[in-house]
């Protein structure tokens, strides 16, 4: 049986029925405030739900997962690390040891200088000493069941597996995750643009949540609704960072909002 996503009190009965603020989530931690998907951008997340809601208050953050050239995990969003990182060229062309070399904060701010891309097993260590960070982990492209087993063996080694969501766009990702952490909760991520089968596939998989682009829930509330009712789902949006849509999205009815500035959705919705 999947386990229970525990978004908030307002999650147990439903959000429409609660009228309870949204959930926020920071999108690869509170990443306009540090270096995306880094302990850092982590850190500041937690420290902006127990700012923003008090001590103990739960923390919610989404990541990423990708693959090494010899076949470890690392937490890092791009495919290449041009980007984020010191580094050039394809993230799965490297080794994890290469991968360590690399900074990972200088090119957000220098006082992030030394902010390295956090192992699988440095991310599991973080959240089991974090007791108020919940997680949503995104799992780049696809994986195998077989690639799917060391991760959630790493997040049960730790303790943490109550504390997380494990999600992806790929379909068959998610029912590599249904295969082999199928007792986790499980969530579909889908696009603005592409559209496929969405639900049909979302209830075949039997996910707790479908997390949609934040303006496909605007423009289609007939999905707010079927994630809730007809799959009794969650929906957590990603990723708006302006107040004026945080509002509508509220409004909506969604029980999630992923941005990338937690702090200031937090206060706004109180």
């Amino acid at each position: 049986m999947t386990r229970h996503i525990r978004w908030g009190e307002h999650l147990d009965s439903g959000r429409a029925e609660s009228h309870a603020a949204p959930t926020i989530i920071g999108h690869r931690g509170a990443s306009s405030e540090a270096p995306e998907n880094t302990l850092a951008a982590f850190d500041a997340a937690v420290d902006a739900a127990a700012r923003e809601s008090g001590p103990g208050a739960p923390a919610w953050i989404e990541l990423d997962l990708q693959h090494t050239a010899d076949g470890e995990v690392v937490v890092i969003h791009d495919d290449e690390l041009d980007r984020t990182t010191s580094g050039q060229g394809a993230v799965s062309a490297r080794t994890s040891a290469e991968l360590r070399t690399l900074d990972a904060g200088t090119w957000f701010d220098a006082t992030f200088a030394g902010q390295r891309i956090p192992t699988l097993a440095e991310l599991a260590e973080w959240i089991a000493a974090n007791p108020t960070a919940h997680v949503l982990v995104e799992y780049k492209g696809a994986w195998s069941p077989q690639q799917i087993t060391p991760t959630v063996a790493s997040f049960e080694a730790a303790g943490v597996g109550e504390r997380l969501v494990l999600q992806s766009f790929d379909p068959t990702t998610v029912r590599s995750l249904q295969l082999r952490a199928g007792d986790y909760a499980l969530g579909l991520l889908i696009d603005e643009t592409v559209h496929y089968p969405e639900l049909e596939i979302a209830e075949l998989l039997g996910v707790s949540a479908v997390n949609p682009h934040w303006r496909r829930a605007l423009a289609e509330p007939d999905l707010v609704r079927a994630v809730h009712e007809r799959l009794g789902a969650r929906m957590a949006v990603w990723t708006p960072d302006e107040p004026v849509d945080w509002d509508a999205l509220a409004a909506a009815g969604v029980d999630a909002i992923i941005t990338n500035r937690p702090r200031e959705a937090r206060s706004h919705l109180g």
